[in-house]
């Protein structure tokens, strides 16, 4: 259908007071509707208001369905993000697990008087699974076993017994 712009004159204060009583647009609708009324009749006229409300109605659902379109495809990449984050949460917990299991060995160890040092080779293995200096892996255990001594932390001095326990007095 080809269309044609229309103007017509009207008194400024007569158009002024009908705008504030429409809805943005509602004067336009409803000069076309007389415009359309006037040359077809009333029933035409009705029809063609059912048949642009129809456009309006199917326009809004097709923006809702494209709304919920991609707020599904949102909500498909945030499933991902957290299923990327709760794995890795899940692999830090099992390497604090880790850590943790083996402090407990060293703590053993120490528990039967191994003297236990930066170099021994547990503490190592424990500050590898921490990404830590051995010296952060004696001070962990230092903080857990406070009631040790020093000597269960270094190296046995020349002449000194190997077991802490037997270097310490009673």
């Amino acid at each position: 259908m080809t269309q044609k712009q229309v103007g017509f004159v009207v008194d400024k204060a007569t158009y002024e007071s009908a705008m504030e009583r429409l809805e943005w647009g509602e004067m336009s609708e409803r000069l076309r509707d007389t415009v359309v009324e006037i040359a077809f009749g009333a029933d035409i006229s009705k029809r063609e208001k059912v048949r642009r409300r129809l456009e309006e109605v199917r326009k809004k659902r097709d923006d809702a369905l494209d709304q919920a379109d991609k707020l599904r495809s949102d909500s498909r990449q945030y499933n991902a993000r957290i299923a990327e984050l709760e794995q890795t949460l899940s692999h830090l917990n099992d390497a604090d697990g880790e850590y943790s299991g083996a402090l407990q060995v060293i703590e053993d160890l120490l528990i039967m008087g191994a003297r236990i040092d930066p170099e021994h080779v547990q503490v190592k293995r424990a500050a590898a699974l921490q990404k830590v200096r051995p010296e952060q892996v004696i001070e962990d255990l230092k903080n857990r076993n406070s009631e040790l001594p020093p000597e269960a932390f270094r190296f046995a001095e020349p002449g000194e017994p190997a077991d802490w326990k037997d270097a310490t007095p009673n």
